[in-house]
């Protein structure tokens, strides 16, 4: 620069530091901000199925969630998860068919339920790896086609194997749970939870009533036929119904995704926390419901098999409460609409305990507050785990549900041993157990502790979330999310660009 230039430059009073032009200012030639490639609309599925236009990704054009949609992926969750329970009922038509004992076919149920867990381990934790909506489509299209095989199947190794892989393909709920929290405001997050979980409750008490009466009159193949029926119907509504999203993370690899299982059970201890509470409500649960058979089959009550199949049905009470629950979950902090179900439990568990065998009364209130209550329980369990952290939302979720199935498999062997051996009052005081500790684990962590704390209280006792506002307020779709990175890099660089002010 030349001395002329030089004394250009300056402009303040004799003394003060001469100001230079020697660096100059920031160009947004050289500040350069990482442009994202232009967005290309997804038009098919699987590279031949076409994807209707108004379910296509368009980050300008977000899909909105309404309650038509969630009443869909409801539905969609019944009808599927179904498939885990028909076989219940007609166990004894099937040995008779297949000329088998019945230690052999009680393995199905068995090789079922091993299958699903199978698939939450494995299949689950891909809703943030791929796209949920060929995921979806995908599982509900191959256990349509295996349904198809038990329809006409005269092989019993056949009918096992189908069994398992329809167990695996299944789990069509637990990817349709974490993707109604994506799609959600943040203040209709545990309505639209509970709306889905009410579906999959629903089809566990329908699946064995429908199954049961279709048995009784008809042939036992017609229960897989109007399976069959019902996920082709499923199949063709999830595709007229269920948005396209981008994958959630792109960088990691399935093996990435199967590995952060575990480091989310050493680093995440609301998870830990919600999966040891749902382990317990799972295990008592489960254990009523196997010996429930056995309490209303005995004296004083001695119903008919058919009888028995029909309280099933009380039990939709408290599944159709579910949504009411979410509306109301949607207004707390989830671990106070927990500790409010969980004491809820403990006065069912008592009732259950005094009088299960004294007065059918008594185990019909039970039977609705159980289901209720359980229901309201994990709705808040849900919606806390599901609230932590959206990219990571579908392994949460199959960790959680994981620790239910562990739960399943040991209150129906468990159960049925302590009723058998000691009767149904010991039962209710086991059960009384489980929920003591459900109590436990709740206080054990607070309900505003901080994320990565695993035990203790601190933030108060205030029962009202005010976060799904401030969720809101802050959060950004992952379409939106390069715009808004853009946006305040240009801020910091139009700030940079502005000269100082020298002050005279």
């Amino acid at each position: 620069m030349s001395p002329i230039s030089e004394q250009m430059a300056f402009s303040g009073p004799a003394g003060t530091e001469p100001h230079t032009t020697s660096s100059p200012l920031p160009d947004l030639t050289v500040i350069s901000v990482p442009e994202e490639p232009p967005h290309v609309t997804r038009r098919t599925d699987f590279g031949f199925l076409p994807i209707p236009k108004h379910l296509r990704h368009d980050p300008a054009r977000p899909i909105l969630f309404n309650i038509v949609t969630n009443i869909f992926f409801a539905a969609a969750t019944t009808f599927i998860v179904a498939n885990l329970d028909y076989v219940d009922p007609i166990l004894i038509e099937l040995s008779v068919y297949f000329k088998t004992d019945y230690n052999r076919i009680a393995q199905i149920p068995t090789l079922i339920q091993g299958g699903y867990g199978t698939g939450l381990l494995l299949i689950c934790p891909l809703g943030d790896l791929v796209r949920r909506r060929a995921l979806l489509l995908c599982c509900v299209g191959i256990s349509t086609a295996l349904t198809v095989g038990l329809c006409i199947t005269k092989s019993l190794v056949v009918f096992e194997t189908l069994s398992f892989l329809i167990g695996m393909a299944s789990i069509v709920p637990q990817i349709m749970v974490p993707l109604a929290a994506d799609l959600a405001p943040a203040h209709r997050r545990a309505t639209a939870i509970s709306i889905v979980l009410a579906g999959l409750s629903l089809g566990v008490l329908m699946a064995r009533v429908v199954s049961g009466i279709i048995a009784q009159y008809t042939d036992w193949r017609n229960v897989y036929f109007m399976a069959l029926g019902l996920q082709a119907a499923t199949l063709l509504s999830l595709w007229a119904t269920v948005p396209d999203y981008a994958p959630k993370t792109k960088k990691l690899t399935y093996l990435d995704i199967m590995w952060s299982l575990v480091t989310i059970l050493v680093t995440e201890p609301q998870v830990v926390q919600a999966a040891l509470i749902g382990f317990c409500g799972s295990i008592f649960l489960t254990a009523y419901w196997i010996t429930a058979t056995f309490l209303l089959g005995d004296d004083p009550y001695n119903y008919s098999t058919f009888a028995i199949g029909m309280f099933g049905l009380v039990g939709m009470c408290g599944v159709f409460m579910s949504p009411v629950l979410g509306i109301i979950v949607d207004k707390l902090v989830p671990w106070w609409g927990a500790l409010y179900a969980t004491i809820a439990l403990l006065g069912c568990m008592a009732l259950y305990t005094g009088a299960a065998g004294v007065h059918i009364a008594a185990v019909v209130v039970f039977m609705i507050g159980l289901d209720l209550f359980r229901q309201l329980q994990m709705v808040c369990l849900t919606t806390s785990v599901l609230s932590i952290a959206g990219e990571m939302r579908a392994r949460m979720n199959a960790l959680l549900i994981l620790s239910l199935f562990i739960g399943k498999v040991i209150g129906s062997s468990g159960g049925t041993a302590i009723f058998v051996a000691h009767g149904w009052r010991m039962m209710g005081v086991w059960m009384i157990g489980l929920v003591i500790l459900q109590i436990i684990l709740l206080f054990a962590r607070g309900p505003h502790v901080d994320r990565k704390t695993w035990l203790g209280w601190q933030g108060g006792m205030k029962y009202r979330d005010i976060r799904p506002q401030a969720e809101e307020a802050r959060e950004v779709d992952a379409e939106k999310g390069p715009v808004v990175e853009m946006a305040e890099v240009k801020g910091e660089v139009e700030a940079e660009e502005r000269p100082a002010v020298v002050r005279a």
